[in-house]
């Protein structure tokens, strides 16, 4: 777990070792998320304590990156896997285990409030470091045979990231107990994103500094929302 230095801002941190064999992650954007969608939000868990008493509620801000909804491992031909390491599936399973910790963090604020050390609120994020290569894919899905399945460029553009973002739609059994949203936005699509699509940064060890420098203007951006 990280904490930023001016702002009460946690980053909790899943490392994950990638299986040689599937050791390239690639991420797609997923044509049809919403309606009109043209922006991204970076989603997180923020906690604030108000006359003693601690309640989660998700805050988001705009990001100025790219992020995807469409993670898979790719195989690379030649290179011999580890048996006892997961093959395909290891994205799904470490963005459980980083918002497993997310949230586990949100409980113990919750219960122990004293914890937050003074401050009336703090924002979590989840990330995840990995020795996976990155990939992004700008393929439209749409562009697919509906019978098929297939896609008609092949192989896919792919270019080569040292970090991205993954919007990932948690299951309501990963959130903590005490989170609500205390306004609720007039639309569905709104109130689903605020409530289950959690932004998680993948991060391979060369790219640390650069999210980093990321995640120090993402809680500015957070403060003053905050604070607006």
């Amino acid at each position: 777990m990280l904490r930023h230095k001016r702002r009460p801002h946690l980053i909790a941190i899943e490392c994950k070792r990638a299986n040689p064999a599937v050791a390239r992650w690639c991420f797609a954007k997923a044509p049809s998320v919403r309606r009109n969608r043209t922006r991204e939000y970076c989603f997180a868990e923020r906690l604030a304590l108000q006359d003693g008493t601690c309640s989660s509620e998700p805050i988001h801000s705009q990001i100025e990156i790219d992020a995807y909804h469409i993670a898979l491992e790719v195989r690379q031909a030649g290179t011999k896997g580890e048996p006892h390491q997961r093959g395909r599936g290891a994205i799904e399973e470490a963005a459980t285990q980083v918002l497993r910790g997310v949230n586990g963090l949100a409980q113990l604020f919750l219960r122990h409030p004293e914890l937050l050390g003074g401050s009336q609120e703090v924002v979590i994020i989840p990330a995840i470091v990995t020795t996976a290569e990155l990939f992004v894919s700008p393929v439209d899905l749409l562009t697919g045979n509906l019978r098929t399945g297939k896609l008609p460029n092949d192989p896919l553009p792919m270019a080569k990231r040292t970090w991205t973002s993954l919007q990932y739609n948690q299951s309501p059994n990963l959130k903590p107990s005490g989170n609500e949203i205390r306004q609720y936005p007039p639309a569905l699509w709104q109130i689903l994103d605020r409530e289950y699509v959690r932004t998680v940064p993948i991060v391979n060890g060369d790219g640390i500094g650069e999210f980093l420098s990321w995640s120090g203007h993402l809680a500015d951006d957070f403060g003053d929302l905050v604070h607006a």
